[in-house]
């Protein structure tokens, strides 16, 4: 059994809520996608160093763009969180070319 190649594929980079990303900063996104998560479709980033999951509204447009998608030529930058009518505070971000 080759448990080196098991092992190797359980270790993962670290998830990090999209509110804890530094304000303002660009972070290159290596991989894109939608996953099933809990409460319907959820955008995934991958980044250089994390895995961060991207609010569900963004779902539909991100599918809608993934064929263009180049992995490396995007960034995710963290704009904070801003608080909406009934009290709630919704975490906004923008993706933007990395170069």
């Amino acid at each position: 059994m080759d448990l080196e190649a098991i092992n190797a594929t359980a270790v993962g980079k670290p998830r990090l809520p999209l509110s804890q990303l530094p304000i303002n900063k660009k972070h290159r996104i290596v991989s894109l996608q939608i996953i099933e998560g809990r409460y319907g479709e959820c955008p995934l980033a991958e980044l250089d160093e994390h895995v961060v999951f991207l609010p569900g509204r963004a779902a539909e447009v991100i599918l809608g763009n993934l064929e263009q998608f180049t992995p490396g030529e995007y960034a995710l930058v963290y704009l904070g969180s801003k608080a909406t009518a009934n009290g709630h505070h919704m975490q906004q971000f923008n993706i933007v070319k990395y170069n």
